[in-house]
């Protein structure tokens, strides 16, 4: 099966708000650091904390997108990322799918392991839920995501640990 080569690629929050790609943002990273009021290394480690990555392109199966899932996972917890937003698709029928669900387990594994210590289903990604206010309170940046507040059932959040 051939894969659409953007699909492989982790997403950071500036880029997809921002079109930034990754030089992007070293060029804003660079400029901060001559200025005398700013912390870099906390901009730099907000910046690069978050990352997203999405399952359902290019239509795999649930064996192929748990494979590349913990792939992912692996590849995030290197380069020290903390939150991982994984796009999984809800279905086409509007009633679920299979990919979701199977993420969503394939997640809790990951907690299970000790290579994550949080999942968050996009339907709780709300000021309206208890983990949704507490999951943003520790990762204010994920305010300003497109997702809160939206009930999105095809998306979940996977908090990392390294």
């Amino acid at each position: 099966m051939s894969q659409d080569p953007s699909a492989r690629k982790i997403r950071s929050p500036l880029e997809d708000c921002c079109g930034l790609d990754t030089m992007g943002m070293v060029d804003i990273l660079d400029a901060l650091a001559s200025a005398p009021w700013a912390n870099v290394s906390n901009v730099a480690a907000n910046l690069m904390s978050f990352a997203t990555i999405n399952l359902e392109a290019g239509n795999p199966t649930v064996d192929e997108a748990r494979r590349r899932l913990v792939s992912e996972i692996q590849s995030a917890r290197a380069r020290r990322v903390r939150v991982l937003k994984v796009i999984h698709g809800w279905g086409s029928s509007g009633e679920g799918g299979k990919l979701g669900p199977a993420i969503r387990k394939s997640l809790r594994l990951r907690v299970k392991e000790g290579k994550a210590s949080f999942v968050l289903p996009g339907e709780q990604f709300s000021s309206d839920t208890n983990e949704g206010r507490e999951f943003v309170r520790r990762h204010p940046g994920l305010r300003n995501d497109r997702d809160h507040n939206r009930s999105n059932p095809g998306i979940t959040f996977v908090e990392l640990v390294y």
